[in-house]
Protein backbone atom coordinates (compact mmCIF):
# COMPACT_ATOMS: atom_id res chain seq x y z
CA UNK A 1 0.00 0.00 0.00
CA UNK A 2 0.94 3.74 -0.37
CA UNK A 3 0.12 6.60 1.41
CA UNK A 4 -0.01 10.01 0.32
CA UNK A 5 0.44 12.48 2.73
CA UNK A 6 0.67 15.94 0.53
CA UNK A 7 0.28 18.17 3.62
CA UNK A 8 3.88 17.52 4.83
CA UNK A 9 5.65 18.04 1.82
CA UNK A 10 6.76 14.10 1.64
CA UNK A 11 6.21 12.04 -1.49
CA UNK A 12 4.16 9.25 -0.84
CA UNK A 13 5.89 6.11 0.59
CA UNK A 14 6.13 2.71 0.00
CA UNK A 15 4.78 0.64 2.55
CA UNK A 16 7.35 -3.04 1.90
CA UNK A 17 5.32 -6.33 2.78
CA UNK A 18 8.06 -7.85 4.86
CA UNK A 19 11.33 -5.92 5.94
CA UNK A 20 15.21 -6.44 4.40
CA UNK A 21 17.57 -8.16 6.44
CA UNK A 22 19.89 -4.80 5.99
CA UNK A 23 16.95 -2.64 6.63
CA UNK A 24 17.85 -1.83 10.30
CA UNK A 25 21.84 -1.74 9.54
CA UNK A 26 21.08 0.81 7.09
CA UNK A 27 19.15 2.53 8.95
CA UNK A 28 22.07 2.72 11.88
CA UNK A 29 24.28 3.85 9.35
CA UNK A 30 22.34 6.92 8.27
CA UNK A 31 21.45 7.89 11.83
CA UNK A 32 25.08 7.13 12.84
CA UNK A 33 26.37 9.23 10.28
CA UNK A 34 24.22 11.87 11.06
CA UNK A 35 25.01 12.24 14.56
CA UNK A 36 28.23 12.18 13.88
CA UNK A 37 28.31 14.42 11.00
CA UNK A 38 25.32 16.24 10.75
CA UNK A 39 25.83 19.47 12.51
CA UNK A 40 28.92 20.23 10.42
CA UNK A 41 28.40 18.62 7.05
CA UNK A 42 26.49 21.63 5.64
CA UNK A 43 29.45 23.86 6.67
CA UNK A 44 32.00 21.42 4.76
CA UNK A 45 29.74 21.19 1.78
CA UNK A 46 29.80 25.05 1.55
CA UNK A 47 33.35 25.36 2.29
CA UNK A 48 34.21 22.91 -0.13
CA UNK A 49 32.00 24.25 -3.21
CA UNK A 50 33.94 27.63 -2.24
CA UNK A 51 37.33 26.64 -1.77
CA UNK A 52 36.61 24.70 -5.69
CA UNK A 53 37.85 21.69 -3.43
CA UNK A 54 36.59 18.02 -3.58
CA UNK A 55 33.94 17.09 -1.12
CA UNK A 56 36.02 14.65 1.93
CA UNK A 57 35.41 10.81 1.81
CA UNK A 58 33.37 10.86 4.95
CA UNK A 59 30.86 13.19 2.34
CA UNK A 60 31.03 11.58 -0.38
CA UNK A 61 30.78 7.85 0.86
CA UNK A 62 28.00 8.65 3.32
CA UNK A 63 25.53 5.95 3.74
CA UNK A 64 22.04 6.48 1.56
CA UNK A 65 18.35 5.67 2.90
CA UNK A 66 17.33 2.46 0.17
CA UNK A 67 13.38 3.50 -1.03
CA UNK A 68 12.48 0.61 1.03
CA UNK A 69 13.52 1.91 3.84
CA UNK A 70 12.30 5.48 4.08
CA UNK A 71 9.09 4.68 5.32
CA UNK A 72 10.90 3.48 8.73
CA UNK A 73 13.60 6.53 8.45
CA UNK A 74 10.79 8.82 8.46
CA UNK A 75 9.08 6.96 10.82
CA UNK A 76 11.53 6.76 13.01
CA UNK A 77 12.40 10.82 12.95
CA UNK A 78 8.82 12.10 13.12
CA UNK A 79 8.33 9.48 16.26
CA UNK A 80 11.62 11.01 18.04
CA UNK A 81 9.51 13.45 18.81
CA UNK A 82 6.93 11.81 21.05
CA UNK A 83 9.43 10.45 23.70
CA UNK A 84 8.10 11.53 27.17
CA UNK A 85 11.75 12.52 27.64
CA UNK A 86 15.27 13.76 25.78
CA UNK A 87 16.51 9.85 26.56
CA UNK A 88 13.22 8.11 27.07
CA UNK A 89 12.19 5.12 24.56
CA UNK A 90 9.53 6.40 22.07
CA UNK A 91 6.25 4.62 23.24
CA UNK A 92 4.87 1.62 21.86
CA UNK A 93 1.33 3.90 21.60
CA UNK A 94 3.04 6.51 19.64
CA UNK A 95 3.96 3.40 17.17
CA UNK A 96 0.87 2.20 17.07
CA UNK A 97 -0.64 5.65 16.07
CA UNK A 98 2.06 5.97 13.13
CA UNK A 99 0.74 2.55 11.92
CA UNK A 100 -2.60 3.81 12.29
CA UNK A 101 -1.85 6.33 10.28
CA UNK A 102 -0.32 5.19 7.68
CA UNK A 103 -3.41 2.18 7.53
CA UNK A 104 -0.23 -0.90 7.79
CA UNK A 105 -1.78 -4.33 8.00
CA UNK A 106 -1.02 -6.48 11.22
CA UNK A 107 2.01 -8.02 9.33
CA UNK A 108 3.40 -4.79 8.53
CA UNK A 109 3.05 -3.14 12.21
CA UNK A 110 5.10 -5.89 13.55
CA UNK A 111 7.95 -4.58 11.15
CA UNK A 112 7.50 -1.42 11.97
CA UNK A 113 7.31 -2.15 15.61
CA UNK A 114 10.75 -4.34 15.26
CA UNK A 115 12.52 -1.72 13.30
CA UNK A 116 11.71 1.22 15.60
CA UNK A 117 12.28 -0.31 18.77
CA UNK A 118 15.56 -2.12 17.56
CA UNK A 119 16.78 1.31 15.84
CA UNK A 120 15.48 3.16 19.07
CA UNK A 121 17.24 1.35 21.27
CA UNK A 122 20.59 1.71 19.29
CA UNK A 123 19.52 5.31 18.88
CA UNK A 124 19.41 5.79 22.87
CA UNK A 125 22.94 4.12 23.33
CA UNK A 126 24.49 6.02 20.99
CA UNK A 127 22.88 9.47 22.57
CA UNK A 128 24.79 8.06 25.69
CA UNK A 129 27.79 6.96 24.77
CA UNK A 130 27.55 10.75 23.19
CA UNK A 131 27.05 12.37 26.34
CA UNK A 132 29.13 10.52 28.29
CA UNK A 133 32.06 11.85 25.92
CA UNK A 134 30.93 15.46 26.05
CA UNK A 135 30.81 15.14 30.11
CA UNK A 136 34.31 13.80 29.98
CA UNK A 137 35.53 17.08 27.66
CA UNK A 138 33.16 19.42 30.07
CA UNK A 139 35.21 18.80 33.26
CA UNK A 140 38.35 20.70 32.38
CA UNK A 141 36.42 23.95 30.68
CA UNK A 142 35.67 27.21 32.05
CA UNK A 143 36.78 29.16 35.40
CA UNK A 144 37.75 26.61 38.24
CA UNK A 145 38.29 23.48 36.10
CA UNK A 146 34.56 22.46 35.87
CA UNK A 147 34.29 22.61 39.80
CA UNK A 148 31.83 25.18 41.25
CA UNK A 149 33.28 26.58 44.08
CA UNK A 150 30.53 27.32 47.03
CA UNK A 151 30.88 29.87 50.37
CA UNK A 152 29.62 28.93 53.07
CA UNK A 153 26.18 30.64 53.79
CA UNK A 154 27.93 33.36 56.01
CA UNK A 155 30.46 34.35 53.93
CA UNK A 156 27.72 34.73 50.69
CA UNK A 157 27.25 38.28 49.40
Amino acid sequence: SVHHDQADGRRPLAVPSRTPRWCIGKLKAVLGYELKHGPREQAVLRQCIRENKPFPAFIADAPDIEPESMLYYYAFIDLGSCRNYEAGEIPWTAIREYADEYELDEDQRVIMFHVIRSVDIWFLEEMEKKAEANRGRDTNRGHGGGRKKVLPIGQRR
